[in-house]
């Protein structure tokens, strides 16, 4: 994540980011919301089989359920691949 960040601070995009427990992650990203807001979301998780994020539909939830975009990168090897 640090290198992510990084590169998003170096391209003039205002970010901050946080590694979290799935099983808690959609009220920490509301708290967060509530306290500095956002104009996306990015999630970046490891291909199935690999995260268990996914497992939990945190994704889906936070499509449905709020009122700003949400982008999932999928990455593998190194490589990151946006889901629809």
């Amino acid at each position: 994540m640090t290198d992510v960040l990084a590169w998003a601070e170096s391209q003039d995009f205002a970010v901050s980011g946080n590694a979290g427990d799935p099983n808690t992650a959609f009220g920490a990203i509301e708290d967060a919301l509530r306290l500095v807001g956002a104009d996306e979301i990015i999630i970046c998780t490891y291909v199935p089989g690999r995260s268990n994020w996914l497992e939990s539909g945190i994704v889906s939830r936070l499509k449905e359920e709020l009122d700003i975009p949400v982008t999932h990168l999928l990455v593998d090897g190194g490589h990151a691949a946006a889901t629809a």
